[in-house]
């Protein structure tokens, strides 16, 4: 839906990710129709329980095919991702989930709908001298404005509730 608020609008140059610390970007997709963009995904054997082994955010680098994915989100037999390198993932290689130690036969790969954008935007992560505020993405100049949905994906600190700290 529209909003009035700036800052949280498609069409704004600055848009809120309304988390303090985020430290990269890692894609800005457009949709290419009315609905939400659709990431890239792999497709494993089922019984692998991917949803409670694989790491959100953990690199996945294809053996044969050298590519490198960052993992969005899991289900039980499928990853999301995003493709860090311009390889793309070959049908029947195995896959290493970097951080999760897993090293999977890939069984189909299914490409995304979407319009990357990541080059039309900068990360401003909101730390100033005296305070910290949300980070947002900025347009950059002569970049040109979306006009469908966006799905800004990043990385963040996060530290778990409970935690005093040092």
């Amino acid at each position: 839906t529209a909003s009035k608020y700036y800052g949280t609008r498609i069409e704004d140059n600055e848009i809120s990710l309304n988390f303090p610390d985020v430290v990269n970007i890692c894609a800005v997709y457009e949709s290419t129709d009315s609905n939400a963009p659709v990431l890239d995904k792999l497709t494993f054997v089922t019984g692998l329980s991917l949803n409670q082994n694989v790491i959100i955010g953990e690199k996945i680098i294809g053996h044969d095919s050298r590519a490198v994915g960052q993992v969005v989100s899991v289900t039980s037999n499928e990853v999301f991702y995003v493709p860090k390198n311009s390889n793309n993932f070959i049908v029947g290689e195995n896959v290493k989930f970097d951080d999760s130690s897993l090293n999977i036969e890939l069984q189909k790969l299914t490409n995304g709908s979407y319009v990357d954008l990541t080059e039309n935007y900068r990360l401003d992560d909101g730390s100033q001298h005296e305070y910290c505020d949300y980070s947002r993405i900025v347009r950059r100049t002569g970049a040109p404005t979306p006009d469908k949905r966006l799905l800004v994906i990043f990385d963040k600190y996060d530290v778990a509730s409970g935690n005093s700290g040092d």
